[in-house]
C-alpha cells in the first residue's frame, strides 16, 4: 500500500468528520452563548492536558518493534498502565472535589468526575490508534473518526434545542463522541485478533518498559508541556478575562486545528509508520522528509494568507455577528496554523530517531514562552495584545521544532529554501490581487469574498500541482 493510499484513507475519514464540524458550527454558536463555549473548554482543556500521557506514551512504540509478538505486548502494556493512571486519577479528583471545591470553579465541579471516565477513553483510544496504525488498517481509524463527530455534534444539538444550552450539554457530547469512537475500535479490534489470541508474560512486559523507558521519561513529559503550553491560553486568559472571551478563544483555536486535523494528523500517522519502517532498516528518511516538507508547505501557505486577510469576514459569515472577536483572533493566528501544520505532520520524527529528550527541552521552552507571553499581555488588560504575544511565541518554538526535524533528517535547508520562497510569493501575489479588488470597488458582500476565495485557491492549487510534481521528479 502506497503512501498516498493511506493517507488518502485517513484524510477522507477526517475531512468527512471536519465537515460535519465545520456544518454544525453555525448552528451551534446561534444556539449556544460563548460563555457556554467557555466553560466547556475549561473542562476540556484540562483533559487536553492529561489525556496523551495515560500510556505514558507507549503507544508510540507500538509502531517500532520488527516482531509483531512484540508490538502486540506494548499494546498490553498501554492498556495496563491506562487501567492504572485512570484510578489514579479517580483518587485525585474525589481529594479536589471533597477538599478543594472552593478553588474550582462553579460551573465545572459538578462536572469533574466525568474527567477519570473522558481519560480512560482517550487512553483507549491511542492505543488502538497506534496499533490500527502499524496494521495499516488505516479505514477503521478513518470509520472511527467519522462516527465521533456525528455522535457527539448530534447529541450537542438536540440538548440545545430541548433548551439546555449549557456547557455541561457540550461536554456531554464532546464525552459521547469519543466513547463512540472507542467502541467501534474495541470492536474491530476484537474481532481481528480473535484468532491471534497471544499470553503475555509478566516478566516480557517490564523487560519492554525498560527498553522504551524514554518514551514514559522524555516523551510523556514532553506531551505534556506541549499540551500544556497549548492549553495556557485557556487557563491565563480564565484568570485576566471573563468567560465570554474564553469561548471566542476556544472557538477561534477550535477552528484553527480544523483543517490541521483534516490533513495535518492523518499525514502524521502514515508518515509515522513510513518512516519507522525506514529507519528500521538503519536508514535516515532524508528524502521522504524533504518531499513531505514541500508538499506540506504548498498546501499550507495559501489558506494561512487566507485566514490572515479574511479570518474575520469569514467567521462572521458561519457564526453570526456575536463572533467577530473570534474571527479577529483568527487573524492574529493565522501564522500560527501554518507552522503548526509543519510541526505536527513532522512530529513523530522524535519518536522515530529516539530524541524524545530534545522534544522535552523545547516544549520546556515552549511553555515558559508562552506562559510569559500570556502574563505580560493579561497585564496589559488587552486580549488582542495577549493572543498576539502568545502567537508569536507559538511561532518562535515551531520553528525551532521544524528546524530541529530538518537537521535530524540531515535536510539541507537550502535545497528547500527556494520553493518555499517561490511558494510564498505566488500565494502572496494572488492573496493581495484578490483583496485588492475587494477593497477598490468596495465588495462587502459576504458571497463575493466566498467566491474570490474559492476561485483563487482552485486557481493556487491548480497551477502549482503540476509544477510540483515536476519537482519532486527532478529531485
Amino acid at each position: 500500500m502506497t503512501f498516498a493510499k493511506d493517507f488518502i484513507k485517513l484524510v477522507s475519514g477526517t475531512a468527512t468528520a471536519q465537515a460535519i464540524n465545520i456544518a454544525i458550527i453555525p448552528i451551534l454558536s446561534r444556539i449556544y452563548n460563548p460563555e457556554s463555549f467557555g466553560v466547556a473548554a475549561i473542562f476540556l482543556s484540562v483533559v487536553s492536558v492529561f489525556a496523551p500521557v495515560m500510556c505514558l506514551r507507549y503507544e508510540l512504540s507500538i509502531m517500532l518493534p520488527k516482531s509483531e509478538d512484540e508490538a502486540k505486548e506494548l499494546f498490553e502494556l498501554c492498556v495496563i498502565i491506562n487501567v492504572i493512571l485512570t484510578f489514579v486519577s479517580m483518587i485525585i479528583i474525589s481529594i479536589i472535589y471533597f477538599n478543594f471545591s472552593l478553588f474550582v470553579n462553579d460551573k465545572i465541579r459538578n462536572c469533574i468526575f466525568l474527567i477519570p471516565i473522558i481519560l480512560f477513553v482517550q487512553g483507549l483510544y491511542l492505543s488502538f490508534t497506534y496499533w490500527f496504525s502499524r496494521k495499516s488498517q488505516f479505514s477503521s481509524l478513518s470509520m472511527a473518526s467519522v462516527l465521533k463527530p456525528i455522535s457527539a455534534n448530534s447529541i450537542k444539538l438536540v440538548a440545545g434545542l430541548k433548551g439546555y444550552v449549557f456547557g455541561v450539554s457540550l461536554l456531554a457530547g464532546d464525552i459521547s463522541g469519543r466513547i463512540i469512537e472507542v467502541l467501534y475500535l474495541l470492536i474491530d479490534f476484537c474481532r481481528g485478533e480473535k484468532n491471534n489470541k497471544t499470553k503475555f508474560k509478566k516478566d516480557n512486559l517490564l523487560k519492554l518498559a525498560v527498553r522504551y523507558k524514554n518514551f514514559p521519561i522524555y516523551s510523556s513529559w514532553g506531551i505534556f508541556l506541549n499540551n500544556l503550553s497549548t492549553q495556557i491560553p485557556i487557563f491565563l486568559l480564565a484568570v485576566y478575562f471573563d468567560s465570554k472571551v474564553i469561548g471566542f478563544f476556544a472557538i477561534s483555536m477550535k477552528m484553527q486545528m480544523m483543517p490541521i486535523e483534516i490533513m495535518g494528523n492523518a499525514l502524521s500517522k502514515v508518515f509515522f509508520q513510513r518512516a519507522a519502517q525506514i529507519y528500521a532498516k538503519n536508514i535516515i528518511p532524508s528524502e521522504l522528509v524533504q518531499q513531505l516538507f514541500r508538499k506540506i508547505y504548498m498546501i499550507g501557505i495559501f489558506p494561512c494568507l487566507i485566514i490572515i486577510f479574511w479570518g474575520k469576514e469569514l467567521t462572521v459569515f458561519l457564526l453570526g455577528n456575536t463572533w467577530e472577536t473570534t474571527g479577529q483572533f483568527i487573524q492574529i493566528m493565522g501564522p500560527v496554523s501554518l507552522v503548526l501544520f509543519i510541526a505536527s505532520t513532522l512530529g513523530p520524527l522524535y519518536a522515530v530517531y529516539e530524541k524524545q529528550g530534545i522534544a522535552l527541552i523545547l516544549n520546556i521552552i515552549k511553555c515558559v514562552l508562552h506562559t510569559i507571553a500570556l502574563i505580560i499581555g493579561g497585564m496589559t488588560n488587552n486580549v488582542f495584545i495577549a493572543v498576539s504575544l502568545f502567537a508569536i511565541s507559538s511561532i518562535v518554538v515551531r520553528m525551532v521544532d521544524i528546524g530541529w526535524f530538518l537537521k535530524l533528517s540531515k535536510v539541507e535547508f537550502k535545497r528547500i529554501l527556494s520553493d518555499m520562497v517561490f511558494y510564498t510569493a505566488f500565494s502572496l501575489i494572488l492573496t493581495c490581487l484578490s483583496y485588492y479588488f475587494t477593497i477598490k470597488y468596495c465588495w462587502t458582500n459576504w458571497m463575493i469574498y466566498l467566491s474570490l476565495i474559492i476561485i483563487s485557491s482552485i486557481y493556487y492549487y491548480i497551477v502549482l500541482f503540476p509544477f510540483f510534481r515536476k519537482k519532486l521528479l527532478v529531485h
